[in-house]
């Protein structure tokens, strides 16, 4: 009787562990599109019309938005992109701080300056039983704003299958802290999950890059994707040796796939192009 229930125990353990992450990740977006769904049609059918938004709730949306717009968005002065962070033995990171007045127009310029940036990202992620690598590409065609496309691709092998999970995100970021040494932006975009998942939703990110001394520089990200009912959260914190065009980095990675947390190492490389 004994070796029964063991038998028992160790079969209801091996389906449970047997799932793997990712797949507990997938049922878990699953559920939350049905869910979604449900209460969609549910709120369709209870519907009255209500009062609608009443006028003191526009007035307090905009003076909100009115003090926080600054806070958001800045002035917007004009700063131009260094050539790549360490330019020629300089302390600046990806903008100038320092400029130069011309003695004809009284105007400050700045000395071997770019108009565009573009830099692409390949990195891996090691997290025990789960793994993965990450491809971005990133396009500053301004010195206020970019976009960037990432493509985050995890597998995990489990009993009899390995199990893949893909997301993809396009965001577009303003960069909202431009100075020698920091780089702060914000972004809003959107991720889709595929995979055997097939869902997307708004996305949104905050990043921040502190450049310490030559040759070296800290930075982190964190995004969060809104698919449905749940949440794919991905956090960063990276340390960076630059050497001319390219970065070599290391660091940890945390990701939150609907509720089931993925952590591990990561290490990759940056290049840019332009």
């Amino acid at each position: 009787m004994r070796n029964y229930f063991f038998v028992l125990v160790l079969l209801i353990t091996s389906a449970v562990m047997g799932q793997g992450k990712l797949n507990k990740a997938k049922d878990n977006i699953n559920k939350s599109k049905s869910s979604a769904s449900a209460r969609s049609s549910k709120d369709k059918d209870n519907d009255d019309g209500g009062d609608g938004v009443s006028e003191d709730d526009v007035e307090t949306f905009l003076h909100t938005l009115s003090y926080s717009y600054v806070g958001l968005f800045g002035y917007g002065e004009f700063t131009d992109l260094n050539i790549y962070p360490y330019y020629e033995n300089a302390r600046e990171g990806e903008y100038l701080s320092e400029s130069v007045k011309e003695d004809t127009t009284g105007a400050y310029i700045f000395k071997d300056a770019k108009e565009v940036d573009f830099r692409l990202d390949a990195s891996y992620f090691g997290g025990g039983a789960v793994n993965g690598v990450l491809t971005k590409v990133t396009l500053k065609p301004v010195y206020l704003v970019g976009v960037d496309v990432s493509y985050n691709y995890l597998y995990e092998d489990v009993i009899d299958e390995t199990v893949k999970f893909e997301i993809f995100s396009a965001m577009a970021n303003y960069y909202r802290v431009r100075t020698g040494k920091v780089t702060g932006y914000w972004g809003l975009g959107y991720t889709y999950v595929g995979r055997g998942v097939k869902a997307g939703g708004f996305a949104y990110q905050l990043g921040v890059g502190y450049f310490v001394k030559r040759p070296f520089s800290l930075s982190a990200i964190w995004k969060q994707s809104f698919l449905h009912n749940a949440t794919i959260n991905e956090f960063s914190t990276l340390g960076k040796y630059h050497y001319k065009r390219a970065a070599f980095y290391v660091g940890w990675k945390h990701h939150g796939l609907a509720g089931i947390p993925v952590n591990g190492a990561v290490a990759g490389i940056q290049y840019i192009i332009n």
